[in-house]
């Protein structure tokens, strides 16, 4: 089976993988981020139900997005971040991809480019995706 190609892989559907999405979607680039939870799947499940961020929310804030509530003193819990990365990634279509795994990256041979194998956790099924980044 040929392998699937796309310009970049990102590994990860949580705020660093949706900003890296976000800005390539802003300059153009194709580009697929893979999540092997759900989206925000470590704030959805690994994380204490009364865990809070740590910074004020007036500093709650990735690329193109940032807190917009009325207590901008105070501090979001779990709940909240999970709903703000999910409207963040809806906002400019994130190109996501969830339940995916990726099992290993390795250079391929002779080639500037990278193959990425994958496994669909609800199917089962293995594929691979050649990508430059």
């Amino acid at each position: 089976m040929m392998p699937e190609r796309i310009e970049t892989v990102i590994i990860g559907g949580g705020q660093a993988g949706l900003a890296l999405s976000y800005c390539l979607t802003r300059l153009g680039h194709e580009h697929v981020v893979l999540e092997r939870g759900r989206l925000a799947e470590r704030w959805r499940s690994e994380r204490w139900d009364s865990l809070t961020l740590l910074s004020p929310n007036w500093m709650t804030q990735l690329p193109g997005g940032r807190y917009q509530g009325n207590d901008p003193d105070g501090f979001v819990g779990r709940e909240w971040v999970v709903r703000f990365l999910e409207n963040y990634a809806a906002a400019f279509e994130a190109p996501l991809r969830c339940g995916v795994q990726a099992e290993s990256v390795q250079p391929d041979d002779g080639c500037s480019r990278y193959l990425v194998r994958t496994t669909d956790l609800a199917h089962g099924s293995a594929a691979t995706i050649a990508a430059r980044n």
